[in-house]
């Protein structure tokens, strides 16, 4: 008893073996860029001479205003930020390094310093947080036992508080921007 199993999981018929199967031809409307990625050239990319020069000048006027500038300022995390925004933080990051360093290591002095305003705090926590650093979130003075029992003691603060946290969530979840908009 000589039996041959099919190498295709496809069943093979008889009936099926004569039969050319056509396929629909589709017309594609030409695309509005022609061939111009197909035709790429490296020579757009290449950086000539002077641009170069341009770039390492630019360079060294964005690393002198970074060392200039006091590690403490408010104007220092601005600039970092902006550099790293902009995607070029990388061509900063010993300057960058040195800035969060001495902004990790008086945090808490500059915290009880000046320019506590909500951004500064929230720009440097974030700048401190992205570059890896472990800082408090400062909830520690806002959160105390104190302000907890008294919303606790207020139920229509706690309804309030939760109806007003699913409505932010479901606007979240909406896609709503802001109730402005």
């Amino acid at each position: 008893m000589d039996t041959q199993i099919p190498a295709s999981a496809a069943p093979i018929s008889s009936k099926n073996m004569g039969i050319e199967v056509t396929r629909r031809s589709v017309t594609y409307h030409p695309s509005i860029w022609g061939n111009y990625f197909l035709a790429y050239t490296s020579d757009i990319t290449d950086i000539l001479a002077h641009e170069e020069q341009e770039r390492q000048r630019l360079k060294e006027e964005v690393k002198k205003l970074l060392t200039a500038t006091p590690d403490y300022s408010l104007h220092k995390l601005d600039l970092i930020d902006a550099i790293q925004r902009l995607g070029v933080g990388y061509h900063f990051e010993p300057e960058i390094e040195k800035s969060l360093k001495y902004l990790y290591d008086t945090y808490n002095e500059s915290y009880n310093k000046q320019d506590n305003d909500l951004r500064s705090f929230a720009l440097r926590f974030r700048l401190l947080r992205q570059e890896g650093y472990y800082v408090s979130s400062g909830m520690g003075e806002l959160a105390t036992k104190e302000a907890f029992e008294w919303i606790s003691s207020e139920p229509l603060l706690v309804r309030a508080s939760s109806i007003i946290c699913r409505l932010m969530n479901d606007m979240v979840r909406d896609g709503v921007r802001s109730l402005n908009s």
